[in-house]
């Protein structure tokens, strides 16, 4: 964390409060008992996106069916069900 209070790894301020704090009460409990709070953390990592633009524009382009699809399929299936709900075989 850095000296004015933002997170360093954290796009906003206020996203991962809650977690600093647990993580902030985790070192003291592990002053309290005389373990240094920096095994919390042995390494240090950061995320970065290594897709191609290609590839999140194929991601992007693949989520389309399911969202056109999925609705006509949930309703066809409600009046499906509804026109042969009365229908009985007789054998």
């Amino acid at each position: 964390m850095a000296r004015d209070g933002r997170c360093s790894l954290c796009p906003s301020n206020g996203e991962c409060q809650a977690a600093h704090r647990r993580r902030r009460a985790a070192g003291a409990r592990l002053q309290a008992h005389g373990v240094s709070p920096v095994t919390l953390s042995p390494l240090r990592l950061q995320r970065y996106d290594t897709a191609s633009s290609a590839s999140r524009a194929n991601t992007r382009i693949g989520v389309f069916p399911g969202m056109f699809f999925i609705p006509v399929f949930l309703f066809g299936l409600s009046s499906a069900i509804d026109s042969t709900a009365g229908v009985r075989l007789k054998c």
